[in-house]
């Protein structure tokens, strides 16, 4: 691959960021980077992309914010962002819903890190079709200017394998995991769906991995967590152990585009149940696509992360239907679960797939870009 004047760079200063998991998966894998940045929409990482001021930016899309401006959503957003400023944004609960044009910079606000990288970015890649489609949606994207393509996270197939030693607790054991449970993960709703589950399998239990914010922290206050063990955040190293002791995963974030945990539970032999409008049903499979429950959650829509009277509620009978399927025959469901992984979701494919894509477009980068180059904004 031609070689530009800046070394690789990777963001390793949160173990628990998930573009910087990947990241490091990435390169290990053996992605041929030289003089080539890739970057999320996070701060460090678009921080970085304007202190080296790379020749040949790559854009790694994960999923697109979109809110309606209403006194509820702002104090929603400061409470589980900046907490500090609770005092002065009490007053907005009773602000009445504001005009779209005043909601348009609310959103331009939250996505300012998306917005300049696809302004700025030389390729895009999208870690979902949901993913490309929010961008579409909420950022009005267009396609045609420059490469794209949509290429899933993946994750090491040795590291995550499906279980040799140790059982966590339960019977089943049910994990749902991220690094920090928002609203819009919808841990609450899971909670419920255990108890429910309990009439049917009473030794059931839920472990919970990941921190909580304040928003979650008291929803879950309020209900039957006597089934569900709270392990915090876990290291992505120690990650493995968990995912091998589960039987069943759940992935019920609203509109997510492409969870690392969702590919760590496949590796590991994880049937998921999840929402068919996640970017999680994308990398189940259409084999598979029994684990997936059509909500009905629309992109043009949900405009509701910040407000739990407004989180979609989970239709309980559908993911219990599934869920008994799941275990009338749990050994097949969690043959297909690895065998999804290992057909999509190894490093080593994805790594091959970004070298083949960027070395493409670097081919063709002498072509002038319609676009703002990062040397220069």
């Amino acid at each position: 691959m031609r070689s530009v004047s800046h070394n690789r760079v990777w963001n390793h200063k949160d173990p628990f960021t998930g573009s910087s998991i990947f990241f490091g998966r990435l390169e290990k894998a053996g992605f041929e980077s030289d003089g080539v940045f890739v970057c999320s929409a996070t701060w460090k990482d678009i921080t970085e992309a304007r202190k080296i001021r790379p020749r040949f930016l790559v854009a790694r899309f994960d999923g697109v914010q979109h809110e309606q401006l209403s006194g509820r959503n702002i104090y929603g957003f400061v409470k589980q962002r900046r907490p500090a400023l609770l005092p002065a944004a009490k007053a907005a609960i009773w602000v009445p819903d504001l005009p779209a044009s005043l909601s348009e910079i609310f959103n331009r606000y939250l996505n300012k890190r998306a917005i300049w990288l696809l302004r700025n970015a030389d390729v895009l890649v999208f870690q979902s079709q949901l993913s490309r489609n929010m961008c579409r949606e909420y950022l009005s994207h267009r396609p045609g200017d420059r490469p794209e393509t949509v290429i899933f996270n993946a994750v090491d197939l040795d590291e995550f394998r499906p279980r040799k030693t140790g059982k966590l607790d339960g019977s089943p054991a049910v994990i749902i995991a991220c690094a920090i449970h928002r609203l819009s993960k919808r841990l609450p709703q899971a909670i419920r769906l255990i108890n429910c589950l309990a009439d049917d399998f009473p030794r059931i239990h839920l472990h919970v991995l990941g921190a909580f914010d304040p928003l979650v922290e008291a929803a879950v206050s309020t209900l039957d967590t006597s089934r569900c063990t709270f392990h915090g955040r876990i290291h992505h190293e120690n990650l493995a152990t968990f995912y091998s002791g589960a039987d069943v995963q759940l992935s019920l974030g609203v509109l997510d585009p492409c969870p690392n945990v969702v590919c760590e539970g496949l590796a590991s032999g994880l049937p998921v149940l999840t929402p068919a409008e996640s970017g999680a049903a994308e990398l189940i499979g259409p084999a598979n696509g029994h684990w997936a429950i059509q909500e009905g959650i629309k992109l043009e829509t949900y405009q509701s992360a910040y407000v739990a009277a407004l989180t979609p509620s989970l239709p309980v009978d559908p993911y219990i239907q599934a869920f008994q399927l799941i275990m009338d025959d749990l050994s097949e469901a969690r043959r297909r679960a690895r065998a999804r992984a290992e057909a999509a979701l190894d490093i080593r494919s994805a790594a091959a797939k970004y070298t083949d894509f960027v070395a493409g477009a670097l081919s063709n980068q002498d072509v002038p870009k319609p676009h703002t180059n990062p040397a220069s904004s």
